[in-house]
C-alpha cells in the first residue's frame, strides 16, 4: 500500500509539475509580448519601424522632377525647350510669333559667376535686339533665328554654339558677342529663311513647288477649257437631234471631213453655246 501510494504521489507531483511549467511558458510568452511592446516603445525602435513606410530618396528625387515639370509647364513657350531638337512647323510659328517674353517688371535672376559683380540680363538688351530671345529655363539668351533655320556656320560649317544650340549667360561681352552675331552670314540667311517661312505661311506667297508646277498648271488649265466647249457641242446637238457622224456627212456632201480637226476647231472657237441654250 505505502509503495502504492508513493507511485501516486509521484503521478501527482509530475501532473503538477507538467502544469506549472506550461503556465511558466505561458508566462514567459506574456513576458515576450511584453518585452516585444516594450521594443517598439522604444525610440530607436520606432525609427526603425517607420522607416518602412518612409519614401526612399529616389522616390523624392522623382517627386522633385515632376513638381519642377508642372512648374516649366507654365512656360511651355520657353526657348529653352527647343533647342537641339527637330522643328516642326508648329513649333517654328510658335518660336517666331508666340514665343515667352519676360515684361519689363521681370527680375532676371544673379547667376553664381557674377554675384561679386552683381551683373544681370538687361531687359533693354531685348529691345535692341529683335531677334534675342531671353530663357528662364536655361538662365540664358538664344538667337530665335539661328535656333530654327542655322544648323552650321563659321569657317568649315561648323555645328553652331552659343546662342543656337547652348544658351548664352556671359553678360560681361554681351554687347560685343551681339553686335558681331547680327553680322554673321548665317544669321542673316536665318533671318530670309525665316520670313520666307512666315510669308507662305500667310499664304502670301506661293511655295518652291508649287512655282516648279506653274506651267503644269496652266497647261491642265488650257486643256480643261478646250473641253468645254467640245462638251457643250455635244450637249448642244443631243438637244437639237443632230447626228454626230461626221463622216456620214461627208459621204452625202463629197466633203472630206477629219472628226478630229472639227472638234479641235470647235474648242479654240469662243463660248457661244450657252446664248443658245
Amino acid at each position: 500500500m505505502e509503495g502504492k501510494r508513493k507511485k501516486d504521489d509521484n503521478t501527482k507531483n509530475t501532473l503538477i509539475t507538467y502544469f506549472s511549467k506550461k503556465s511558466r511558458n505561458n508566462k514567459e510568452s506574456c513576458d515576450d509580448d511584453h518585452l516585444n511592446q516594450t521594443k517598439t516603445n522604444d525610440p530607436e525602435t520606432q525609427n526603425i519601424v517607420l522607416s518602412v513606410d518612409q519614401p526612399s530618396c529616389s522616390t523624392l528625387k522623382q517627386d522633385e522632377i515632376i513638381d519642377n515639370e508642372l512648374e516649366t509647364n507654365f512656360r511651355s513657350n520657353d526657348i529653352g525647350l527647343f533647342t537641339n531638337c527637330t522643328h516642326t512647323d508648329a513649333d517654328k510659328k510658335l518660336v517666331l510669333r508666340n514665343v515667352w517674353v519676360p515684361n519689363v517688371n521681370y527680375e532676371f535672376p544673379l547667376l553664381e559667376k557674377y554675384k561679386a559683380r552683381g551683373l544681370k540680363f538687361q531687359y533693354k538688351w531685348l529691345t535692341e535686339f529683335n531677334w534675342l530671345v531671353y530663357s528662364e529655363i536655361k538662365q540664358g539668351v538664344f538667337c530665335k533665328y539661328c535656333l530654327l533655320f542655322a544648323k552650321y556656320g563659321g569657317i568649315g560649317g561648323q555645328p553652331l554654339g552659343q546662342l543656337v544650340s547652348t544658351a548664352f549667360s556671359n553678360w560681361k561681352k554681351a554687347k560685343e558677342t551681339f553686335r558681331n552675331h547680327s553680322q554673321l552670314k548665317y544669321h542673316l540667311s536665318s533671318v530670309l529663311d525665316a520670313d520666307h517661312f512666315l510669308t507662305i505661311l500667310d499664304h502670301k506667297q506661293v511655295t518652291i513647288i508649287e512655282k516648279l508646277e506653274t506651267n503644269r498648271t496652266e497647261k491642265i488649265k488650257l486643256n480643261r477649257s478646250r473641253l468645254i466647249p467640245i462638251i457643250e457641242c455635244v450637249i448642244l446637238c443631243g438637244q437639237q437631234e443632230i447626228a454626230l457622224g461626221f463622216a456620214m456627212l461627208a459621204v452625202h456632201r463629197n466633203v472630206k471631213v477629219d472628226p478630229e480637226e472639227v472638234l479641235n476647231e470647235l474648242a479654240l472657237r469662243p463660248r457661244r453655246v450657252d446664248l443658245l441654250l
